[in-house]
């Protein structure tokens, strides 16, 4: 149908892929380009890609079976973070028991995260994970407050590596 276009250079990915007595085993994933133009833009080499009206789009998409079971799915794209017009990675995983991991990182190492005269967020990573009745939140980055900077007040930099939060009573952070 005309609603469902292939851009050019996508490339379907069928590896290990078998069938026995006990089902069907291996895995296809689909790698989709996805080309950002540092300017706000993202396409597929041949209309702007969006997801949910933010500018980003889909690059990866993969399913492993095993057994007629299916055991993994991934998502991984790029989208603009609204307010701040920052691309960053975003990747989604399913393994078999159900549980999902949502993780969000810098393109660069780590992305600055500007409003002048408020704050400026250092983002590396962000991480949401629900594993079995446990969910966590992870974060990376860092936070630096820029109210009165321009008078010359110069505020502390708060880095923070692998911080979690779980649904439980505990904390861990690095």
């Amino acid at each position: 149908p005309e609603s469902f276009i292939i851009p050019d250079g996508t490339e379907i990915i069928l590896k290990d892929a078998k069938i026995s007595s006990t089902g069907f085993s291996g895995s296809c994933s689909v790698d989709v380009p996805l080309l950002y133009d540092g300017d706000k833009n993202f396409s597929n080499g041949t209309e702007d890609a969006t997801i949910f009206g933010i500018p980003g789009g889909l690059k990866h998409v993969e399913i492993v079976i095993e057994n007629n079971i299916p055991t993994t799915f991934n998502l991984e794209g790029q989208l603009l973070v609204p307010y701040f017009e920052k691309p960053v990675d975003v990747l989604f995983k399913i393994d078999d028991n159900g549980d999902v991991t949502a993780t969000i990182k810098s393109v660069e190492n780590e992305l600055p995260l500007i409003k002048d005269d408020l704050i400026a967020l250092y983002f590396q990573s962000l991480q949401f994970k629900k594993d079995g009745e446990e969910g966590s939140f992870t974060i990376s980055g860092g936070i630096e407050p820029l109210l009165f900077s321009k008078d010359g007040i110069k505020w502390p930099r708060l880095t923070i590596k692998g911080y979690e939060l779980y649904s439980t009573e505990r904390t861990t952070h690095s």
